[in-house]
Order: C-alpha cells, then structure tokens, then sequence
C-alpha cells in the first residue's frame, strides 16, 4: 500500500510539475506554501524537493500548495475568497494528529479568490 500511494503522489506531483513549469523541464516552479504544523511542513517540503517546486510569498505566484493531516476526506472546500480564507481553514485541521495527508493545489483566480485545482490524500503512518 506504502508503494502504490507513492506512486500515486509520485505520478500527481510529475503531472503537476508539467503543467506548472515555466521555464522547461528543470525549471523551479514557484508556489505559496501553507502547511499548518511540523508534521504537514516536513512534507511539505518533502514534495517540494521531489517536484522541483520552489516557496515564494503568495503575491509571488498564482499556485498555492496545501498539506494538511485530517480525519475527514475532504477537509477544505472547493474554493476560498480569498488567502487568508484559505490559510484559516487548513489552520482549523487536525494538523498534529491527523491519520491522512491532504496534499492540495489551488490556483488563484482573476478576482483574488482560490479554487482547488487538485487535490491527492494517502495514510499519514504509511509514508
């Protein structure tokens, strides 16, 4: 099971990187980061190096990748108005203690809000 959800994350995140790359294959994608706890930075950052994805502040970029752990299986809605909208929902997640990583990417729309543009979710204890 530990193989196939990283295979699975592994084959998103490949996605991701080609549909978000700027300057070519190698280029570093800039992307906001929020992930609310240690846990949920580690990976984070985990999937950050792996995809060549680099953290910029959220007026840098129109991406923005979530990590949150929960319980629930869709623990964010489809679309926040605005940032901060965001921010405070993946901050009211069971960040520390929750069994599932959520790893989200929203993309800012022309009026400042953020819809969900992809989202991918595995056992937190099997990766």
């Amino acid at each position: 099971m530990q193989k196939r959800a990283f295979l699975i994350l592994s084959v998103w995140l490949l996605f991701l990187q080609a549909c978000l790359s700027y300057e070519g294959d190698y280029a570093a994608t800039p992307v906001a980061v929020i992930a609310p706890s240690v846990s949920t930075s580690m990976k984070a950052r985990e999937i950050m190096s792996r995809m060549h994805l680099i953290s910029v502040p959220p007026d840098e970029t129109d991406m923005v990748l979530v990590v949150v752990r929960s319980l629930l299986v869709y623990p964010l809605f489809p679309s926040y108005g605005s940032f901060q909208e965001l921010e405070r929902a993946a901050n009211m997640q069971l960040n520390i203690s929750g069994p599932n990583y959520h790893v989200y990417l929203f993309r800012m729309n022309t009026d400042g809000s953020y819809s969900q543009f992809d989202h991918t979710s595995f056992p937190a204890n099997e990766y």
